[in-house]
């Protein structure tokens, strides 16, 4: 594949298509570049090259090439010519190729260089960013650690409070059994002690739950006893 030409302004360099404006110190142009610029001056005086600012005042400096002539055109260039002028002018147009391709080939080591240093960059910046990121994570982590560590402590200290809130309940269980059986123990004497009372009362012709004995030992129901009960 054929080495393809670029316009000479570094913020076109567009490919031209069918012309292109070329110099005498080797650099060629797109149409729009050579219009916007010095070049396209009616004064020749007044050109100059855009890209390295060499003045171009001779009529033939600055002229219109046409990138893909006809055959009739390229048979009938160079005739009539001597062989020493068609060498001169077939080695300036392998120097003026042998230009463009070094500056091409300089201008992409630069864009690649620059490019690496830019992707350098950026590997730095990403590296620092994982670096961080691994750290925030390695903090995250440990937190989540010490987290599920309280977690875990927590629920072993709800399962023996638990287990001592049963151990409580049973306790309170037991002591109120205890209570009320003592309760009754501590009952039973006065309950026999009242019977007793009762009993020698109605031994002596008294009441003794509402039955009345007589003076013979005789048990009879006072009535007015179970009234006066009835009406309570």
């Amino acid at each position: 594949m054929d080495f393809q030409l670029r316009c000479n302004h570094l913020r076109c360099r567009e490919k031209p298509k069918d012309k292109a404006v070329v110099t005498t110190c080797s650099h060629i142009f797109c149409l729009a570049c050579s219009d916007s610029s010095t070049l396209g001056a009616g004064d020749s005086a007044a050109r100059t090259c855009p890209a390295c600012g060499t003045p171009l005042e001779k009529p033939y400096d600055v002229t219109v090439a046409a990138l893909s002539p006809t055959d009739d055109y390229k048979m009938s260039i160079l005739s009539g010519l001597s062989p020493t002028v068609i060498m001169e002018c077939a080695n300036s147009g392998l120097a003026f190729w042998a230009y463009q391709s070094s500056q091409e080939i300089y201008y992409q080591e630069h864009a690649n260089k620059s490019l690496k240093q830019q992707l350098d960059a950026k590997n730095q910046e990403l590296g620092g960013v994982k670096g961080a990121a691994r750290e925030q994570i390695g903090g995250l982590e440990e937190a989540l650690h010490e987290a599920s560590d309280k977690i875990h402590k927590l629920s072993r200290s709800l399962a023996e409070m638990e287990e001592g809130r049963k151990s409580l309940e049973r306790d309170r269980n037991r002591y109120r059994v205890s209570y009320e059986k003592l309760k009754q123990k501590a009952l039973v004497p006065d309950i026999e002690n009242a019977a007793e009372e009762n009993a020698a009362f109605a031994a002596q012709g008294g009441d003794f739950g509402g039955v009345r004995t007589s003076r013979n030992g005789s048990v009879g129901t006072d009535y007015r006893a179970r009234g006066a009960h009835k009406y309570r």
